[in-house]
């Protein structure tokens, strides 16, 4: 069950707890949900995530600040791994709120919190609190038990989300993947296009429609696109088409294997970059560049 309102979920159930933004669902994400399954099983207590709408770097105003993930996206992660209730809090409904106002209102008197799991050096509440500096004071205070999770590493950096988009902004897509859940993905309804790709250089493209606030990527990607649940090789261009004049950021994907009537909606799992983006001075030379494109898409797709 998916809840944005904390009155309907009902507050006599004894309950195991995380809160997170959980933006990319990585791996130290997925170290702290089966800790929190575990402990259901243990406890006999009922899971719940609670995560944010908007990302509070946004709420305060960074607009420029984009996400792995949309909200659909998430969710659908976290489902995937276990959880089914999921409480969306609006930043802006507890973005006053104190650590020890928002452990004690919020998570023990409205929610009735017996057990907290919680990744070390996360933060919470107004100010942005450390939480691995209060929760043995608040577990104290409060009668609430917690497991803090110890972080991971990976080449000497601390996992993150923040890592994460470094990794996939700058195209390094295959190592980002290997710190994921699931592969990195973009996904959305399929939108109408000026049909370039089809009628101009001969090779039909499908575009995808994403949040402004999704972290894209420049460039043009293997990848796999899915479609009605199979999935096919694909060669996704991600930025703006410098070739045709336009300068506005467009995800657009040329699905190797598969003819037929562009569906409502896809998904697409980004894999490898294979190239930058380049401005063309012929349609041949364009035609002859996405050629080798998806010559060196089906061989990185069989690593």
């Amino acid at each position: 069950m998916i809840c944005r309102n904390i009155e309907e979920l009902d507050k006599r159930k004894r309950r195991v707890i995380t809160v997170g933004n959980f933006d990319g669902f990585h791996i130290a994400h997925k170290k702290v949900i089966d800790k929190l399954l575990g402990i259901t099983d243990q406890k006999g207590l009922e899971p719940l995530i609670i995560t944010f709408w908007q990302h509070p770097r946004r709420f305060f105003g960074n607009y420029d600040f984009k996400l792995l993930q949309t909200l659909s996206e998430r969710l659908r992660t976290v489902m995937e791994n276990g959880v089914d209730n999921i409480l969306v809090l609006h930043f802006k409904d507890i973005s006053e709120l104190g650590i020890d106002e928002f452990v004690e209102k919020i998570l023990i008197e409205k929610l009735n919190m017996v057990h907290f799991v919680v990744g070390s050096g996360n933060s919470l509440g107004k100010g942005a609190v450390i939480i691995d500096d209060r929760i043995e004071e608040l577990s104290d205070k409060t009668g609430f038990t917690y497991d803090l999770i110890k972080e991971i590493t990976s080449r000497g950096r601390r996992i993150s989300s923040s890592y994460i988009r470094q990794l996939i902004n700058s195209g390094n897509i295959r190592e980002a993947n290997t710190l994921l859940a699931k592969p990195w993905t973009i996904s959305g309804p399929v939108i109408k296009g000026k049909g370039i790709g089809r009628k101009e250089i001969g090779i039909p493209t499908m575009n995808i429609g994403v949040a402004g606030y999704k972290l894209i990527p420049i460039g043009v990607f293997a990848g796999w696109t899915f479609i009605d649940g199979i999935r096919y090789r694909s060669v996704v261009n991600c930025g703006p088409s410098p070739t045709f004049g336009i300068k506005h950021t467009n995800v657009e994907t040329h699905v190797i294997d598969w003819e037929g009537i562009s569906p409502g909606s896809i998904s697409i799992e980004v894999v490898e970059k294979i190239r930058n983006q380049i401005e063309f001075e012929s349609l041949e030379s364009l035609r002859e560049q996405i050629n080798e494109d998806v010559k060196k898409a089906i061989t990185l797709l069989k690593k």
